[in-house]
């Protein structure tokens, strides 16, 4: 472990991914288990220890709050650091990193098979209220496709046909939207109160999807990692997170129409009056979503 330590640690995300798949790695990690005696663990899963020991931030949603990937990351590190491969107690710890290893895959496995059925199925439903937009379904058709592929490489053709034989229930759409959006930020704000960011990052990185993805702006206009650590370690102030917004919102404004960026200006003022973080995140995305629909 201490060799191929040593050989990683320089790598960055992407290179990592990649060395450990290698034949040479793979062979590498299969002598030392024949070694120590273990039949029920495969190679790549005693690599993919390297990942989560040195990306954790990359693979893990929260150390802080969630106690299975907290586990799973002191297990990586006790293996990891552990020089005397020969001893019994290396061989447990190789056993007891697998255990936890498939527990936690198993618990990402069903949060990602929750995720893609509710988008399958939110398009199923953006489609059925497109009425006479043929364009529109297209594209719709386009995503649920790409989505089937992914479910059937994660859970098979089973997975596949779940979710196809699913029929939603078609109401207002209008009106389920509303109450839809009133419920989701009533959680994202209690969550945030609550010290759990899990939700604020994952919109802040759909929000910079979209920027870096529709206007070649720089990937660096602000970083994620950079503000979910600090979010994390308690060292991240109201006035930051309200910059942070405004910066955002100086860069969507270039997408509205002169006679609509009025509307951000608002948002602006209201934003510096109230210093409400996550009513200028939900306004963020609300303009996201305008600009979308006008597209």
């Amino acid at each position: 472990m201490e060799e191929l330590k040593k050989k990683f640690v320089n790598l960055n995300f992407e290179e990592l991914k990649i060395e450990i798949m290698t034949e040479e790695n793979i062979n590498k990690m299969q002598e030392l288990l024949n070694k120590i005696g273990i039949k029920s663990v495969k190679p790549k899963v005693l690599l993919s220890s390297f990942v989560i020991y040195f990306f954790p931030e990359f693979v893990l949603d929260n150390l802080e709050l969630n106690e299975d990937e907290r586990i799973l990351y002191n297990n990586t590190r006790d293996l990891i650091n552990y020089t005397n491969i020969e001893s019994t107690i290396f061989k447990s710890k190789v056993l007891l990193f697998a255990i936890n290893f498939e527990k936690w895959k198993e618990g990402d496995r069903k949060k990602f098979t929750n995720n893609i059925f509710h988008v399958y199925h939110n398009l199923t439903v953006d489609s059925m209220n497109s009425y006479d937009d043929e364009e529109k379904k297209k594209q719709i058709d386009v995503c649920k496709n790409i989505i089937l592929e992914c479910s059937e490489k994660v859970g098979g053709e089973k997975l596949k046909q779940q979710i196809t034989s699913y029929k939603p229930v078609i109401v207002d759409s209008e009106n389920l939207d509303n109450n839809y959006q009133e419920a989701f930020w009533n959680i994202i704000r209690n969550d945030f109160e609550n010290n759990k960011y899990s939700q604020v990052i994952t919109l802040l990185k759909f929000v910079k999807l979209f920027i870096i993805s529709n206007k070649n702006e720089s990937t660096n206009i602000f970083s994620i990692t950079r503000i979910k650590e600090k979010l994390e370690n308690r060292d991240c102030n109201d006035d930051e997170l309200i910059i942070l917004i405004d910066k955002i919102y100086d860069v969507l404004e270039k997408y509205y129409e002169e006679s609509d960026s009025e509307k951000i200006s608002d948002y602006k003022n209201e934003l510096w009056e109230t210093k409400d973080f996550i009513d200028g995140l939900k306004k963020c995305t609300l303009i996201i979503k305008d600009i979308l629909n006008n597209q």
